[in-house]
């Protein structure tokens, strides 16, 4: 609705922009969001649950299955790996 383009052609731009279609992208921009959130330590205040809701993920397996797909771990051996 904000951007005045149906969904159909904003659709057909992600797909012909970025090689993706609308659902990977929108999960791409959410995890750039739970990552910069990890990354500055809010998972000692939160939970990953809680960060993966705020960031627009609607359940925590669809949080998970995303995180893994796009970086190869899931959140919680991400977030072992930065702990080193």
């Amino acid at each position: 609705e904000d951007s005045c383009y149906s969904a159909q052609k904003l659709s057909a731009y992600i797909n012909a922009s970025f090689a993706m279609n609308f659902n990977d992208y929108l999960n791409k921009y959410r995890l750039e969001m739970v990552t910069a959130r990890l990354d500055a330590g809010e998972n000692a205040q939160k939970t990953l649950e809680a960060i993966a809701l705020e960031c627009g993920f609607q359940s925590r397996v669809t949080f998970i299955r995303a995180f893994k797909k796009a970086y190869g771990v899931t959140p919680t051996e991400y977030l072992n790996q930065k702990k080193g």
